[in-house]
């Protein structure tokens, strides 16, 4: 009887040592890649909002919305710009991305904080040709396949990544929206 049980007996002892493995390996490593985060964000909203010198964050959660995060931006104390952050779903996942506002609501920038869309493709959204459309914007933008079509309120869709088009344009608006709604 015990023959037939050790192969599971075997497994079990490995499965046991692989997953305390990798809850301790987690543990240690949670620390560092939520300091790594903090850092990339802060980065971030220095480029969006330029000679900001303190931030006051909160977690945000609309329902229908994908807005998840608001930055207010400080400069010796004054409001110079808002940084807001949305998780639209892209193609391959959550695309994590940062729009910068000035006071009056005009997009001064976008940037992808994080993506998992298809390499060569959909991962071009990180690429300054589509993200400085946005730049200068304001109002609920649409994505346009045909540069005939392109105006105020378009943006260019890449090429042969309308989904993830869609998306980074889906947060953009999210983030516009949510300004009007509650900082405006």
């Amino acid at each position: 009887m015990f023959e037939k049980m050790k192969p599971a007996i075997a497994l079990f002892v490995i499965t046991l040592v692989a997953g305390i493995s990798l809850g301790f390996v987690f543990d240690i490593t949670k620390g560092p890649i939520a300091e790594q985060k903090a850092l990339n964000e802060a980065n971030t909203v220095a480029v969006l909002i330029p000679g900001t010198t303190g931030t006051e964050s909160r977690d945000v959660a609309m329902e229908g919305s994908s807005v998840v995060k608001v930055i207010t931006c400080l400069s010796n104390g004054e409001v110079i710009g808002y940084a807001i952050t949305a998780a639209p779903k892209g193609y391959s996942g959550a695309i994590e991305l940062m729009v910068g506002f000035d006071t009056a609501g005009i997009i001064q920038g976008v940037e992808i904080l994080s993506q998992t869309e298809t390499p060569g493709l959909g991962a071009n959204a990180e690429k300054p040709a589509f993200t400085n459309q946005f730049k200068g914007k304001s109002g609920k933008l649409t994505v346009t396949k045909s540069k005939a079509e392109a105006g105020a309120g378009t943006v260019d869709a890449i090429t042969s990544a309308t989904i993830t088009s869609n998306a980074v344009t889906l947060g953009v608006n999210d983030a516009t929206e949510y300004f009007e709604e509650h900082i405006r």
